[in-house]
């Protein structure tokens, strides 16, 4: 266990939840000097701080040998096996599928989604046609009530713009410096699995 305090640190309970899905280091080559809980406490502090890895504080695990274990883990699909894991245990803790039906345009695309719900904008042109015989998915346009004025909160489409709320509280979202769009979306996921893991262990304070 760490025993470096932070915010981002992972509590027994949540560590607990996310464990089986970790893989253990291979025992070949040197071993490891920093546990796997202490890489995932210090790839949440860059997420939520936006801390570039060179300038990680000094009591944290080096920054080469941690950033080497994010990329592996982002090739390897560690991350999104985490996020997948930790989506389907929420919605069951919610009462719902573990595998959603329907999705919303700027989602992340799940398999057995037949429904996706857009803004008024999609429902132009052809575009609901290609996406019906193409990807065998509606689309639902959800539009203003006619009359309304001022903010409305739309069904469905508010959706979005909670989850990027959500987001922006990690500071490594408030500008895409990413080389490549799979580290990013590597970094989205570790936002949504710090997320996930206070709803199914919280923080009692």
């Amino acid at each position: 266990m760490s025993e470096r305090k932070s915010v981002t640190n992972l509590t027994e309970a949540q560590w607990r939840i996310i464990r089986p899905f970790v893989r253990r280091p291979s025992r070949r080559g040197r071993p490891h000097l920093h546990s796997r809980r202490e890489v995932i406490d210090t790839v949440q502090y860059v997420v939520r701080t936006g801390c570039q890895w060179r300038m990680l504080p000094h009591d944290f695990p080096a920054w080469k040998a941690v950033s080497q274990i994010f990329y592996r883990w982002r090739k390897n699909g560690t991350w999104q096996r985490i996020h997948e894991a930790l989506s389907k245990k929420v919605r069951r803790q919610a009462g719902k599928r573990s595998t959603p039906s329907a999705g919303i345009i700027d989602s992340q695309s799940v398999k057995g989604i037949r429904i996706i719900f857009a803004d008024s904008a999609y429902g132009r042109r052809d575009l609901p046609k290609f996406i019906q015989q193409t990807l065998c998915f509606t689309i639902e346009c959800v539009r203003r009530v006619p009359g309304t004025k001022g903010f409305v909160v739309l069904p469905k489409r508010w959706i979005v713009e909670r989850t990027f709320a959500w987001l922006g509280r990690s500071r490594r979202h408030s500008k895409d410096d990413e080389c490549n769009p799979e580290t990013s979306e590597a970094m989205i996921q570790i936002s949504m699995i710090h997320l996930m893991l206070q709803r199914l262990a919280p923080v009692k304070s």
